[in-house]
Parts: structure tokens; sequence; C-alpha cells
């Protein structure tokens, strides 16, 4: 039977083989480093946060059990770490930046699809922390109310209020930068 890439890989990190953690983190760092800034305020934070999960995988390879892609349960991980690294900051999210005049006429309308969803991304980065990462949480990351409120330590009211400013905050941030109409 023939090994795939990860398969050897996965061997080669299971066996504490520095090589082959070498060549899974330069493989996978750039889409896990992803996670990470979409989670941190700075790219500090992110670098901090991505050393960290490289630690945590290689710790705990011998437990994946092939259910999923090594990838995915890779992401699964880095999210469950970010999250779990929010919740420790319990008054980050706690604050509130959000002009209610400027965003609620929009508040109603929903985001056309068709744009380019690495444009989306990239004007996310620049919404208000306690916003954007509930968006995240909830859009990207497929959590639901109830989870999202026990990792922010917020309501699951709190959950669905940010939930619907991040989608009125991200409509006039895409409407300024010439993304939607």
């Amino acid at each position: 039977m023939v090994s795939t890439p990860d398969e050897v890989l996965l061997k080669g990190c299971v066996n504490n083989d520095r090589t082959a953690q070498k060549q899974l983190f330069e493989k996978y760092s750039p889409q896990m480093m992803s996670i990470c800034l979409r989670y941190m305020i700075s790219r500090a934070e992110a670098e901090d946060l991505l050393q960290e999960g490289f630690m945590r995988i290689f710790a705990k390879i011998s437990s994946f059990k092939g259910q999923s892609a090594l990838k995915t349960w890779m992401s699964r991980i880095f999210v469950n770490m970010a999250i779990n690294k929010l919740s420790r900051d319990k008054n980050r999210w706690n604050t509130t930046q959000f002009n209610e005049d400027i965003y609620s006429e929009y508040a109603d309308e929903e985001i056309p699809s068709g744009i380019d969803g690495q444009r989306v991304l990239d004007t996310m980065k620049d919404m208000p922390d306690n916003y954007k990462v509930v968006l995240n949480m909830y859009a990207i990351d497929g959590l639901n109310h109830q989870e999202i409120a026990d990792a922010l330590n917020i309501s699951v009211g709190g959950s669905k209020s940010r939930l619907s400013r991040a989608r009125s905050i991200l409509k006039v941030m895409l409407k300024e930068n010439g993304l939607i109409e």
C-alpha cells in the first residue's frame, strides 16, 4: 500500500523525527497562520499562537486517529487554541466600539454573494476586534451562538447582537472599499 505524503510526515512526527516536524511545519504553517491572524489582534500574537499551536500538535500528534484530514485536525486545534486564548482575556470582548448611527441603515441588508473571499477577509482585519471575532467564529468556523458565548464569556444575546453588528460594519467597510454598491 502506498503512503500519502501526509501519512509519511505523520509517521515521522509520531516518532519525533525533527525533519518530519520541520516539513509538516513548512507545509501547513501558512494555512495555520491565516487562522491565527483571523483571531489575534496583532501579528506578534498570531505568531505566538502559531508556535504554541505547532508545539501542541507535535505533543498530541500520536492521538490523531485519521477520522478527518490532517489539515482539518490541525485547523481545529488552532481554532480551539485561539478561542481559549480569547476567553482568558475577558475584558477585551466587553468593550463596545460601535457607532449605531453609522451602521444601522445597513442592518437588514445581506452581503451579496460573488465577492472575492480573500478581499472580504482582508477587509475584516480592520473591523473592531469584538465584532470580527464573533463573525469569524460564526461564519468561518461554524460555531453556534452558545459556543461563541461560552468561549468569549458573553451572553447568547450578546453573541447574536455582535454578529448582527459585525455584518453591518462589514457591509459599510465593503462599500467604502468599493467592493459592493
